[in-house]
């Protein structure tokens, strides 16, 4: 009986550090819906996968984020952190840093967007509200 009740013990002490504390802190699981979220956007903005990661925009700004695929088309991106996640109930707030470089000159620069994120009522879907425009501030505006 001993022995059961230290197992049990230990289980809970294993996973008291990282799982029984993140349900606790995040029941319904939004947190980590939005850490996927947002990493999912941010590897596509990474890859210059401008179309893919317009679905993870917020409806009424999608259009001229789209105007911003020939800035990307023009630079590459070689990596990127993601910086402390602000949370405020069903909104969040993060930087990210972006290294890069324009294809016209090979120097790398820093970039940084300001994500601002809401959870949809409706579909509970993640949004991003971004300043994609802080690319073409630092590699140029968007070529005809």
């Amino acid at each position: 009986m001993r022995s059961l009740g230290r197992l049990v013990l230990c289980v809970l002490l294993l996973a008291g550090p990282t799982g029984c504390i993140t349900w606790f802190t995040d029941p319904m699981g939004h947190r980590a819906a939005f850490d996927q979220t947002q990493r999912q956007y941010t590897q596509h903005l990474r890859w210059g996968e401008v179309a893919k990661a317009s679905s993870f925009v917020d409806p009424t700004l999608r259009e001229a984020f789209l105007t911003q695929e020939r800035v990307f088309q023009g630079m590459r991106i070689t990596d990127f952190s993601i910086g402390e996640v602000e949370y405020l109930d069903d909104s969040a707030k993060v930087t990210v840093t972006y290294q890069g470089y324009s294809l016209e000159a090979f120097v790398e620069r820093e970039i940084r967007e300001e994500q601002n994120w809401y959870r949809e009522k409706d579909s509970g879907r993640w949004l991003v509200r971004s300043d994609i425009g802080a690319f073409a501030k630092v590699f140029g505006k968007a070529r005809p």
